[in-house]
């Protein structure tokens, strides 16, 4: 069982182990030799499939990043009507496209890594963070929105005015400009090895 300090620690510096997993696991591509699938037949196939799932995730974090004001209030509407964390859910599906994109073992590994341990646990103190604050409010978002799925479907709550502002307080841009990055880098080496 980790203790609360361990707990604390791997959730407030979850986009340092993120960014540390994915240099890690860039660096081992590199020195192994970037493989990425030809870009054809079944490959092809494999590739559209990455991609969408990157694209969804970028769309899911993104329209949660306009929604959200971390910390302040209980986001409810947008995607928050739908799933209390969708900024992980969108971060869960990139690192899933971009496992297939790069199909090696070590990368699998360090996705493993953020599924297991540091997703679950920052989930974790973000509940118990959340209930502290809002108290019977968080409960009864809780009883209406589940972890993956709606308890109840509101299109109403759904149907939220993105703010451009927000996402921008949010720095969500940064997150999309660097797996577009990525994304491009993968197609056009993917394309070279042809």
């Amino acid at each position: 069982m980790l203790s609360n300090t361990t707990i604390y620690r791997i959730a407030r510096n979850r986009l340092n182990i993120t960014r540390i997993i994915f240099i890690v696991c860039l660096i081992e591509l590199l020195l192994n030799g970037i493989r990425i699938r030809p870009l054809h037949g079944h490959n092809l196939t494999i590739y559209i499939i990455a991609s969408v799932l990157i694209l969804l995730g970028n769309i899911i974090r993104s329209w949660a990043a306009g929604i959200v004001h971390k910390r302040m209030i209980i986001a409810d509407t947008g995607p928050y009507g739908l799933w209390r964390h969708p900024l992980y859910l969108g971060s869960a599906l990139v690192a899933v496209g971009f496992g297939l994109l790069l199909n090696d073992l070590f990368c699998w590994v360090g996705i493993l890594l953020l599924f297991l341990l540091v997703y679950p646990i920052t989930i974790k103190k973000e509940e118990i963070d959340m209930r502290e604050m809002h108290q019977q409010k968080w409960v009864d978002y809780t009883s209406k929105v589940g972890l993956l799925a709606p308890h109840h479907l509101d299109i109403a709550k759904i149907n939220n005015p993105w703010s451009y502002r927000q996402y921008l307080k949010n720095k969500e841009y940064n997150a999309l400009l660097a797996s577009s990055i990525a994304w491009i880098l993968i197609l056009i080496i993917g394309l070279i090895q042809r």
